[in-house]
């Protein structure tokens, strides 16, 4: 295999919208763009490493359930077994890292949308952290490297980082996806969720629920947190940093290569 680069999340970091954006794009020959559902459908069924794998050509595969999701700040991107399976191959790992608050509040408002309500906690602090993450996936991928870059830092920079995770390999982007992927939830969207006994379901009660309690000006975008109670949160990812770059490149934009 000439190149195996593997992108793993996290979750509620902009995963969805560049892996839609990977399938409307065009690669280099000799390279096989493998997204989550490719995955899912082969590697999570059987177990098993994919045949293309054991191939010539560089493989870009992108699946953020190979680290776990989240469900509080104790339980959150978990490596899956599933990594063992391609540690023979030593991929590169790519990954993206977020503020705790705001990682916590997407992932919470995006879980609520399809799972019973539970009322998020501002108060809880993360006890887990990206190091101990990017620890445990060097752990499950010893003589692979990792790279990581700062979610705040995807925004504006989406097709720097498509090349990072794709080692260059995009010879032409297709067209943009929508940027209302996986969007934040309206005030009066989890004011109403928290009365339901289950969340609306999928189809026409799902969107229709939605389209009534959009984001606006007059029911703005839920925040779970003050500027007081996300302080700790913010002052724990800076200081997360210097842990990270034991274990990982750090990737930051070029000012000199604007963005596309």
């Amino acid at each position: 295999m000439e190149a195996f680069h593997l992108h793993i999340g996290v979750r509620k970091t902009g995963t969805t919208y560049l892996q839609r954006w990977l399938d409307r794009s065009t690669f280099a020959p000799n390279t096989r763009w493998v997204n989550e559902r490719d995955v899912r459908a082969t590697l999570t069924v059987t177990k098993e490493a994919p045949d293309y794998l054991h191939g010539d050509a560089a493989v870009v595969m992108s699946d953020e359930t190979l680290l776990g999701g989240f469900k509080n700040g104790e339980k959150f991107a978990r490596p899956s077994a599933d990594l063992r399976i391609l540690a023979p191959f030593a991929p590169r790992i790519f990954l993206c890292l977020r503020n705790y608050a705001d990682y916590f509040t997407s992932s919470w408002t995006e879980a609520i949308k399809r799972q019973s309500f539970w009322a998020f906690d501002p108060g809880v602090k993360p006890t887990r952290r990206w190091g101990d993450v990017l620890r445990e996936i060097a752990a499950r991928l010893p003589n692979s490297p990792i790279t990581v870059w700062d979610y705040a830092d995807f925004r504006g920079n989406e097709d720097a980082v498509a090349q990072l995770v794709s080692g260059n390999r995009i010879v032409e982007f297709g067209a943009r996806p929508p940027r209302h992927i996986n969007k934040r939830l309206s005030v009066s969207a989890v004011a109403q969720l928290a009365l339901l006994a289950e969340p609306p379901r999928k189809g026409g009660p799902f969107k229709a629920f939605f389209e009534s309690n959009q984001v606006s000006e007059a029911n703005p975008r839920f925040e779970a947190f003050t500027a007081e109670t996300r302080k700790p949160f913010d002052e724990a990812y800076a200081e997360d940093w210097d842990e990270v770059a034991k274990f990982a490149t750090i990737w930051r934009p070029s000012p000199q290569t604007p963005s596309r």
